[in-house]
């Protein structure tokens, strides 16, 4: 027998167990959870049922004390505390699609979890004890209605991701995030600010998203040295200040699309960050200076559309990205070849949209009079 055919035939059995139950359940009804010490998945899925929402007893759970994957959907609208102590192997505890408004204290206490999501819930708030006693190293709560979270109830877990994405955050506490942090999605929220005090105390995060919010300025974090992916699209920034970016000396990617900027100050970015990926579309830039482009001697795509650049100024990126071999959108790739006119080819790519920007582009021109490329 082959090797890929023997592969393919355990796949198969196993499969197949899961399938039958021997390591997997699917169940419409807390009471008729079966115990089985042998599970290691188990599912309570209220959607094909007629079971009214209900607080879950942990009582249940004894029966199944070996599952380390715990998924409840569409069925929950309250949690008791210590609900979950008897599951000691647990790993993976999904409670999404609930309706859930309310995480009181000490319910995940005793847990051990590689990742917990509490996503597409109704979440309104949170018990300042509601991550006591709980250990993981992922967290969702994206897709709530947090506005905001209590002082220190998530520093104390030394998580490594945490998604709060498309929430309704307003602010953010200082004592918010733990030193182990390294990723963090903070993304379609409420927020018009952040202290910079947020990250004083984070000094492993890798990736943070902020798109989607509505912040008028850049952070500069002094702690945020190993930062690799910056996310600042979709939000209201005009103007960057000169040390924005002076400590993200290690950034590789880097989002400011769809925002107001009219102007990029080459001094914002330090000359040894490694800037690979680099969003610039849909702002109000009319162009780029030369030592803006010699600080991006690192760049391997570029994405530039959406701006009301000066047909000079364009011809300059053109050149550079020519020169440097970088890669674009395929429509923006179209102003490349050399010999056409670069506002005929732009309109083909944005058309009514670059006029309108145009038009917006007004209120800066004071501004701008003067800027060479």
């Amino acid at each position: 027998m082959s090797p890929m055919i023997l592969i393919a035939l355990i796949l198969q059995i196993c499969v197949t167990n899961v399938i039958t139950g021997e390591y997997s359940e699917v169940v419409h009804n807390f009471k008729s959870i079966r115990k089985n010490v042998a599970l290691s998945i188990l599912v309570i899925d209220g959607d094909e049922s007629n079971i009214d929402s209900s607080s879950l007893s942990s009582a249940e759970f004894v029966k199944v004390p070996n599952i380390e994957d715990l998924y409840i959907i569409n069925i929950l609208n309250s949690l008791d505390k210590n609900i979950f102590t008897s599951l000691h192997r647990l790993q993976h505890l999904k409670i999404e699609e609930n309706e859930l408004s309310y995480i009181g204290p000490a319910v995940w206490a005793g847990l051990d979890l590689e990742k917990l999501s509490l996503r597409n819930n109704q979440i309104e708030k949170l018990d300042n004890r509601a991550f006591d006693g709980l250990k993981a190293s992922m967290i969702d709560l994206s897709n709530n209605k947090l506005r905001t979270l209590p002082n220190k109830c998530l520093q104390s877990l030394r998580l490594y991701k945490l998604t709060l994405a498309n929430n309704q955050l307003e602010d953010i506490d200082l004592e918010t995030f733990g030193p182990e942090l390294a990723y963090a999605d903070l993304s379609n929220n409420l927020l018009t600010s952040l202290d910079v005090e947020v990250f004083s105390g984070v000094y492993a995060l890798l990736n943070l998203n902020l798109s989607g919010n509505k912040l008028t300025s850049i952070v500069a974090a002094p702690t945020l040295k190993k930062l690799k992916v910056l996310n600042y699209s979709h939000n209201q920034i005009s103007v960057i200040a000169g040390n924005a970016f002076d400590s993200y000396n290690q950034l590789m990617e880097l989002y400011l699309d769809h925002n107001q900027i009219f102007r990029l100050n080459h001094q914002s970015f330090p000359s040894i960050a490694p800037i690979k990926k680099f969003t610039i579309d849909h702002n109000y830039l009319t162009g780029l200076s030369d030592e803006l482009l010699n600080a991006l001697d690192n760049l391997a795509y570029l994405k530039f559309g959406g701006n009301p650049w000066s047909c000079k100024c364009l011809e300059r990126v053109l050149e550079f990205i020519r020169s440097n071999k970088i890669g674009t959108d395929y429509c923006e790739s179209k102003l490349i070849p050399q010999g056409h006119s670069c506002v005929n080819y732009y309109d083909k790519c944005y058309g009514n949209e670059t006029k309108i920007l145009s038009q917006n582009f007004e209120i800066y021109k004071n501004f701008i009079k003067h800027y060479e490329c």
